[in-house]
């Protein structure tokens, strides 16, 4: 039964005319397999779902499809970085359709100099705040930091000020690969 599910899923992940009790269904799916191909795509899947599935408790390789899902609101960004699943939320700040809030990526790195996995995504995220391209400097690698600075036409002045927390931190040798 299973693969017979994964089956209809494939073929109604990205479809929008599928009533919404059997999309809720195969997005409830026991199975991750089945799960995991509806909450990546399915467009009908609303605010409310998407809030309920997460806190729900949902794990594993569902909780990274649903990171990858076209779009997630401000609500369900919120949400689902309080997961603080260390693998779906490195794949969930990869999805730069997601809408974060500040105050939601400070509270991904107060806890990311302690993830590694978060350090790429997170300085590849477009549209970072000042704020926060500072923060992340203080404990990404001198190459994550030229990926961080180089998309976010950053002023002069702010580009040297973070360079320069780098070049710190190298002579006193804290710097993170």
């Amino acid at each position: 039964m299973p693969l017979v599910r994964s089956i209809i899923a494939e073929e109604l992940k990205h479809s929008e005319n599928i009533p919404h009790c059997i999309v809720r269904r195969l997005a409830d799916d026991v199975e991750e397999i089945v799960a995991a191909l509806i909450l990546e795509y399915s467009p009908p899947l609303s605010v409310l779902d998407l809030l309920e599935i997460i806190l729900g408790g949902l794990k594993g390789g569902a909780l990274v499809a649903l990171s990858k899902h076209n779009n997630l609101t401000v609500v369900v960004a919120d949400t689902f970085a309080e997961t603080k699943d260390e693998t779906a939320i490195g794949m969930f700040l990869t999805n730069q359709s997601a809408q974060i809030r500040e105050e939601t990526l400070n509270s991904i790195v107060d806890d990311a100099p302690n993830k590694p996995s978060w350090h790429q995504p997170i300085a590849k995220r477009d549209n970072l705040p000042n704020s926060i391209m500072q923060r992340i400097a203080t404990f990404v690698s001198a190459s994550l930091v030229e990926m961080l600075v180089e998309p976010n036409q950053l002023r002069g002045d702010l580009i040297e000020e973070i360079r320069k927390t780098v070049r710190k931190r190298i002579y006193s040798g804290v710097l993170t690969e």
